[in-house]
């Protein structure tokens, strides 16, 4: 029997930034390292549903290679939160909605500044042995029980605003997929 993928969901607002940049961009760094086995999308906990990309990052997705073909703005809803192996949210705000709407799914929701966090975890002696989808998902549950990412910071919002912004959130969100990405290399997800 065939393992069902990891998926991991990138959740913003609006889903017209920030987490349909952090979606291709991690699609990207997967597919460039090999990494089979990971689904990646995203959703918005107040989405402008069937919006495109919003202008605003559209210089960011040029300047990071990536297209924003096919990516518009859709709702975070109770089927796609619980079919999600691990709930990436730019925002404290957002993971606390994500929470208060879904309990169940609270262990397995983390904040993007707060995966290289994940990473190091992972990689101690504390963590569950072996890499794996499995093991991904044993991590991220132990993990979250530790508290360890409640000191993460928001990823800033770009919708609305300047160039400047749009460019220091993409750099964030760049460094961090970069982390999550590393992670989920360690073994065949």
């Amino acid at each position: 029997m065939a393992s069902l993928p990891f998926s991991i969901l990138m959740v913003c607002t609006g889903n017209v930034c920030r987490s349909p940049f952090a979606e291709a961009l991690l699609r990207r760094r997967l597919a460039g390292s090999g990494v089979a086995g990971v689904e990646v999308r995203s959703r918005g906990t107040m989405a402008l549903v069937g919006a495109p990309v919003a202008a605003e990052m559209l210089p960011e997705f040029a300047r990071f290679g990536l297209s924003p073909d096919g990516l518009v703005g859709a709702q975070l809803d109770q089927a796609a939160a619980v079919r999600a192996d691990l709930i990436v949210t730019m925002s404290k705000r957002q993971r606390a909605w994500i929470i208060e709407e879904w309990p169940a799914v609270g262990l397995r929701t983390v904040m993007l500044t707060s995966t290289g966090a994940l990473a190091d975890f992972s990689a101690s002696a504390d963590s569950p042995p072996g890499v794996g989808a499995g093991t991904h998902r044993a991590g991220i549950r132990a993990w979250a029980r530790s508290g360890a990412q409640l000191s993460a910071a928001d990823v800033l919002d770009p919708y609305g605003r300047s160039p400047e912004v749009a460019r220091r959130s993409a750099d964030v969100i760049a460094g961090h997929v970069a982390e999550l990405s590393r992670w989920l290399g360690t073994g065949d997800t």
